[in-house]
């Protein structure tokens, strides 16, 4: 809760704490890598959508003239 992705991204400062909040709320554990890796998917499938939407908002609007 409290993210703006289908898919969370949260950072710890030591791994007991990362271990302790999976063990209560379920995710999995990655390197940073991995974790950046999954932003720039996350953020490239997000402006796909934004474009997808405003390209089917631009054809609905334009017949409204």
């Amino acid at each position: 809760m409290g993210v703006m992705t289908k898919r969370a991204k949260w950072a710890f400062g030591k791994k007991e704490d990362a271990e302790k909040f999976k063990a209560e709320n379920g995710g999995d554990l990655t390197s940073f890598e991995q974790t950046v890796k999954a932003a720039y998917e996350d953020m490239y499938a997000d402006t796909q959508m934004i474009r997808e939407r405003r390209k089917m908002s631009k054809m609905e609007h334009k017949h409204d003239y």
